[in-house]
């Protein structure tokens, strides 16, 4: 495993992130040496923290560089497949997808200053907000406030796959005006503000 240089995630908050689903999609990159070795060339804390979680697969993208040769033997060897492509498409097709957004703070939010971070994360997920939502039956946020007030965490339907890039947009503009003039953020999803 090569060293993981990325510094641009809180690593515990990334694990809490996404200890919040059932399986990681998210994956890491490898290479296949020869004779089926794997190297893990990026995301190493992404399998650091599958292991941590319990999870006994994860996917992976394999180097074009590696032979096909020493990527079946990796195959045999592990016992790992390759994801149907077909499925990953359709994944990445969807309009939208059920989410877990998780920001920490810098310090505890007071009461009024959690009443303005669902105020304004609520516009964002607002069926004006994409055209994307229109087949999708929304509901109000429900924020939970955790670690001592210093995250939030919500689940809701959000813009993925092709993604609506002024959706993205304004939700980010959004965040970031929070921590810039109520709160500062520390982290969304793991990667530091």
């Amino acid at each position: 495993m090569y060293p993981d240089r990325d510094a641009s995630y809180v690593y515990e908050h990334l694990k809490y992130f996404l200890s919040k689903y059932p399986r990681l999609d998210r994956g890491i990159d490898i290479a296949i040496q020869p004779g089926g070795t794997a190297i893990v060339i990026r995301e190493q804390k992404i399998l650091r923290i599958a292991k941590e979680l319990g999870h006994r697969t994860v996917r992976a993208i394999v180097s074009l560089d590696s032979a096909d040769a020493d990527v079946a033997v990796f195959q045999r060897r592990t016992g790992a497949s390759m994801l149907d492509v077909s499925a990953l498409e359709q994944e990445s097709n969807s309009a939208v997808s059920l989410e877990w957004h998780v920001f920490f703070f810098a310090r505890p939010l007071t009461l009024a200053e959690r009443e303005r971070f669902v105020q304004d994360m609520s516009r964002s997920f607002e069926p004006r907000a994409s055209m994307r939502f229109k087949d999708v039956k929304l509901t109000p946020l429900t924020v939970d406030f955790t670690h001592d007030g210093l995250s939030a965490e919500f689940e809701a339907w959000t813009p993925v796959g092709e993604a609506d890039h002024e959706w993205i947009k304004a939700f980010i503009e959004r965040y970031v005006k929070f921590s810039e003039t109520v709160a500062p953020i520390v982290s969304y999803r793991g990667l530091m503000l």
